[in-house]
């Protein structure tokens, strides 16, 4: 298994052991913990406590409470609220008039399913690694996961310069219907400039007004919220939406913190998550 695939293993692990043991999680993903075998489960959860020997080698709790401040302070805070707002966003999209919803590296992700099967007026395509996707299909076979009939999963090699090309030729996207599209993670899988390219690629398949929403890296797009709003301009994209770190706690934490007063849950201070409208050609 490739280190990007095990880490978003390890990610779906965490949704999961979170929204088992609170009363009030900041991500609610329930069938996340589906995607396990119990013997899984278990060994991932050994090898997430041991984590926190090199995060915070002074800790001397107990193996239950080290997992759970691994799992509430490191691997939850941005899985949570990337969820968080892509769903929101995705269901505003849907509101006016968004028939189609384009995921690019979901990993193992619920949130395509789930959605698809509360917006059945909207067709998804998610677009994966063949290596991730083929594991995914037989997690959700396993489990007994039925895939809206709304909702596909596409294979697609992101880092091929022709795969927007490709992936038109072979699917039956429609670019001329405005769509709704997730980049969840991507921008922190690659350098600037390729993230970058990825986006000029997004903007030839996307009709005007569709709508495209990711996190970035501080950094990754300028180093302040003006540069980065600059940098999508000059690729034909207009932000209405950008969220500092301070607005992310605010906006997706709040309720979890309300009661958790003595572990509150902070979003990472390297992180922006942002929504952009394709712009018409000039």
């Amino acid at each position: 298994m490739k280190p990007t695939q095990n880490a978003a293993l390890i990610e779906a692990f965490a949704r999961a052991f979170h929204t088992e043991h609170h009363f009030c999680p900041a991500c609610d993903d329930p069938t996340a913990r589906r995607l396990f075998t119990d013997e899984e489960y278990a060994q991932l959860a050994t090898a997430v406590t041991v984590l926190l020997q090199t995060l915070e080698s002074s800790f001397s709790g107990t193996p239950e409470e080290a997992l759970l401040r691994v799992v509430d302070r490191y691997l939850v805070p941005l899985s949570a609220a990337r969820e968080s707002y892509i769903a929101r966003a995705l269901d505003s999209a849907a509101q006016t008039g968004t028939a189609q919803a384009l995921f690019l590296g979901a990993g193992y992700s619920t949130l395509p399913l789930t959605r698809g099967a509360r917006l059945p007026h909207v067709s998804f395509t998610v677009l994966e690694r063949p290596s991730l996707l083929r594991d995914l299909h037989d997690r959700l076979r396993q489990a007994d996961i039925q895939t809206p009939g709304n909702v596909r999963y596409v294979s697609a090699e992101l880092r091929a310069p022709d795969w927007a090309h490709r992936f038109l030729r072979e699917t039956g996207f429609d670019r001329h219907r405005r769509t709704f599209c997730a980049l969840p993670g991507l921008a922190a899988s690659c350098r600037p400039a390729a993230f970058q390219r990825r986006l000029l690629q997004l903007r030839a398949l996307l009709a005007p007004g569709s709508t495209v929403v990711f996190d970035y890296p501080f950094g990754a797009l300028g180093n302040a919220l003006q540069d980065a709003e600059l940098a999508l301009a000059r690729l034909g994209f207009r932000v209405c939406e950008h969220l500092s770190p301070p607005d992310i706690t605010a906006q997706f934490f709040d309720a979890y913190n309300l009661t958790h007063r003595h572990d509150r849950m902070t979003a990472p201070q390297n992180v922006r998550f942002c929504t952009a409208i394709r712009k018409a050609d000039a």
